[in-house]
């Protein structure tokens, strides 16, 4: 009785991280509270909506079928010689190691030439914001190696039970904090919870709490925001323009959430209404952005390229540079 109990309570995890299955949730909730149009910002419609969103899904889609058949063709063609790899967890170590002091090195330097941090900016009577932390060109590959490095420590971590592995895991979400960085406080997030999912049975227990977890970060998020911008609500609030229908009961972390999950696709839709596509090769806005600003606009500042409170995300009033394509293939 026992174990008919655990198979009908543990969830199909090749389920819950298929690309379609990601992609389709994620795109069917966009599309879901944008039709609510909680906020003035939000000015088309659910069916411009939709359209730009299955411009979206319909490639990952087509990708994701591709793919299984090739892979199924791949591996029927292919010999199984009933070796089975293991990796050399002394190796690993002795090279995350290696390359911690790396990124450590790296972050005192950028840490030193800033002056300061963004968290302690916060306090102080400074002109200098989160924006205005790293080097450019350097910071966006330094803060990739941390993220590399905590979700190598977090999924030793899953694989083996040690719970020295979690020390560098943490210590990514508090760096988050003190860089006032939510992109990477969410990328950390998310990415643990995949891995999680990958390599560990789970249960209907564990989606209630990652989902309970996922409420605190919410809660978290719009904190951030709120010291990011003045440490006010009321000056996201005047940003977000909510209308008379949105609960003002509601703490600043759901607007934050709502804003952030709806205004990219709004972008979108706008960028397609307004923009003469460049027909380059080249794809100057979208591919291109794949490599280090120092080499393909070496006059340009990282810092330069933010210019929206929402940076990217929103269009407050005017849409960022990227096309339909760029938005996809940036994000």
């Amino acid at each position: 009785m026992e174990l008919k109990f655990r198979v009908k309570t543990q969830v199909n995890r090749t389920f819950l991280l298929n690309p379609v299955v990601i992609a389709s949730i994620v795109w069917t909730s966009v599309v879901g509270l944008y039709s609510t149009h909680l906020s003035k910002i939000l000015v088309y419609s659910t069916e411009d909506v939709v359209a730009i969103s299955l411009w979206i899904w319909v490639p990952v889609t087509v990708v994701a079928v591709l793919f299984w058949a090739l892979r199924g063709m791949t591996l029927s063609l292919s010999q199984n010689d009933g070796g089975e790899w293991q990796p050399g967890f002394d190796l690993v170590e002795r090279r995350l190691k290696l390359w911690f002091i790396v990124w450590l090195v790296a972050a005192i330097f950028e840490t030193v030439v800033s002056g300061g941090v963004p968290l302690l900016w916060l306090f102080q009577n400074t002109t200098k914001n989160y924006d205005t932390y790293g080097v450019t060109s350097v910071h966006g590959i330094v803060k990739s190696l941390f993220l590399a490095l905590a979700l190598c420590r977090f999924s030793l971590w899953v694989i083996t039970g040690a719970r020295r592995h979690l020390a560098i895991p943490i210590f990514a979400l508090a760096w988050a904090l003190i860089l006032v960085d939510r992109s990477m406080f969410l990328v950390c997030v998310i990415e643990y919870v995949v891995v999680y999912l990958r390599f560990r049975n789970v249960r209907a227990t564990t989606l209630l709490k990652i989902a309970m977890g996922g409420v605190l970060f919410v809660f978290g998020f719009g904190i951030i925001g709120d010291l990011r911008l003045q440490g006010s609500s009321e000056v996201f609030r005047a940003l977000a323009q909510p209308t008379d229908n949105y609960p003002t009961w509601l703490p600043s972390g759901i607007l934050w959430a709502y804003i952030y999950a709806t205004t990219p696709i709004n972008n979108l839709v706008h960028t397609v209404h307004v923009t003469t596509p460049l027909h380059s090769l080249l794809f100057p806005n979208t591919l291109a952005l794949f490599f280090p600003s120092v080499i393909r606009r070496p006059h340009r500042s990282r810092r330069s390229q933010k210019q929206l409170r929402l940076h990217l995300s929103a269009a407050f009033p005017a849409p960022t540079r990227h096309a339909l394509c760029g938005r996809i293939l940036r994000r």
